[in-house]
């Protein structure tokens, strides 16, 4: 699944963060439009805070280097598309943290699906650290909470 970067032109990286930009619009145009029973629960279910002006930076990142690594072929794939749904639904800065310290299954697969862009993930996050590993979001204690939540459950 994972391209060299160098096998992607500067015009075919545009495009492909512009699709990508386009369809994470989309898909969170269409959660919106969900009926007004659905949605308090939806909402309580994938609730996302306002975001700041750091985590729009950040979450541009993450698409654009998605897009350069997958090229402009991944809004159809498969795995890319989950990927992007997710985005949609949890935001970019969720999806890194999920891929870099996520411990479930889920995770797992998702690790799988990234594993091309973790390098650039681990680099960005050195980058915002402020909105990656914030006390309030889920950066320094997420592995560490997953953990325990799993080890909980383990022993009921």
């Amino acid at each position: 699944m994972h391209q060299s970067t160098q096998s992607f032109s500067a015009a075919d990286v545009a495009s492909a963060n512009l699709r990508l930009v386009e369809a994470v619009a989309a898909r969170r145009r269409t959660l919106s439009v969900w009926s007004p029973t659905i949605q308090p629960f939806f909402h309580r279910l994938f609730a996302r805070p306002p975001i700041s002006s750091m985590k729009k930076a950040a979450e541009a990142q993450v698409l654009f280097i998605i897009a350069r690594c997958y090229g402009p072929t991944m809004v159809q794939a498969s795995p890319l598309r989950t990927v992007i749904e997710l985005i949609a639904l949890q935001g970019g800065v969720t999806v890194v943290q999920r891929t870099l310290w996520g411990v479930g299954l889920a995770d797992d697969a998702l690790q799988r699906v990234l594993i091309g862009v973790v390098p650039d993930f681990k680099a960005l996050v050195t980058r915002y650290p402020t909105v990656f590993c914030a006390d309030h979001s889920h950066g320094l204690g997420f592995a560490q909470r997953l953990r325990d939540r799993w080890n909980r459950r383990g022993m009921a």
